[in-house]
C-alpha cells in the first residue's frame, strides 16, 4: 500500500524535476505521511463496517484482528495499480476477491454470502470515496 501511495508523488516530482523546479522534499514527504494515514483509517474503516455487517447479518465467528490480519496480507495484489489504464480496475476486482476469501475462510461465511458482501462494501467505498474526493463535506466558513 505505501508504494500504490508514493506513485502519484513520484509522478508529481518526475514532472517537476523535467523542467528544472526544485522539489519541495518537506512538503512532499508530509503529504505523504497524511495520505497513507488517511489510506490506512479508511482500510481499517472498511475492515471494520464490513466485519460488523457479516457479524450481524451472517453469523460470522471470526475476530476483528484476523480478519484484518489476512485482509493486509493479502494485499500483495495492490502492486497491479502500475499497469496503465487497467491497473484500477484490477486492484478494485482484486480488493474485492480478497475480501471474499478473507470472510468466507476466518469468519466461515457461505462463499456467495462473502461475495455479496465484499461486492457491496466495495461498491458502496468506491462511490463514497468519489463523493469525498468531488464534492464530499467542505470546511466551515
Amino acid at each position: 500500500m505505501a508504494i500504490g501511495t508514493a506513485l502519484p508523488f513520484g509522478l508529481l516530482l518526475l514532472r517537476n524535476w523535467g523542467p528544472g523546479y526544485a522539489a519541495p522534499w518537506r512538503l512532499v514527504g508530509a503529504q505523504y505521511a497524511l495520505v497513507l494515514i488517511y489510506s490506512l483509517l479508511w482500510i481499517v474503516l472498511q475492515i471494520g463496517f464490513s466485519h460488523v455487517l457479516a457479524k450481524v447479518l451472517f453469523e460470522a465467528k471470526g475476530s476483528y484482528l484476523g480478519i484484518m490480519r489476512a485482509y493486509m496480507l493479502g494485499q500483495l495484489f495492490r502492486w497491479l495499480v502500475i499497469i496503465p489504464m487497467v491497473g484500477g480496475i484490477l486492484v478494485a476486482v482484486g480488493g474485492v476477491a480478497v475480501l471474499m476469501m478473507v470472510f468466507e475462510e476466518v469468519d466461515e461465511v457461505e462463499r456467495m454470502k462473502a461475495f455479496g458482501l465484499a461486492a457491496a462494501i466495495g461498491i458502496t467505498f468506491w462511490i463514497l470515496s468519489i463523493w469525498i474526493a468531488t464534492s464530499g463535506p467542505r470546511p466551515i466558513r
